[in-house]
């Protein structure tokens, strides 16, 4: 695992860039922007875990922001770095049950858009 600090507004990762590492939030906050939303994401996010082979958003820094990223292409990546490191287990678990629940929370919200608009127009 190597850290990586970034600047406001710095390039994290582009939409449809190839998932080659996740990054753990260390320090400060990530904003994950697509055509419809920007969500921050803050210390003990990961960014990659809610993706396939390529990033379905983009993610640039809010503010300085240092991340932890290590090498993961695969879940036998994943499986390697969480048997070398199994005190970051509950991190990943607590990481991806907290950031599905936030992304379901915006799809919820642009359904509930939608329908308004669509009542509007009817």
């Amino acid at each position: 695992m190597e850290k990586t600090n970034f600047k406001e507004g710095d390039v994290i990762a582009k939409k449809n860039d190839v998932v080659n590492n996740w990054y753990i939030v260390s320090k400060g906050s990530v904003i994950q922007k697509n055509e419809f939303v920007e969500i921050e994401i803050g210390v003990n996010s990961i960014l990659g875990i809610l993706e396939q082979d390529f990033f379905m958003c983009d993610y640039y820094a809010k503010g300085d922001c240092e991340l932890i990223n290590f090498p993961c292409k695969s879940d036998v990546d994943l499986r390697g770095f969480l048997e070398k490191e199994p005190r970051m287990r509950p991190l990943f678990l607590r990481s991806a049950v907290s950031q599905s629940h936030q992304q379901f929370e915006v799809y919820t919200d642009l359904e509930k858009k939608a329908g308004d608009f669509s009542s509007y127009i009817e």
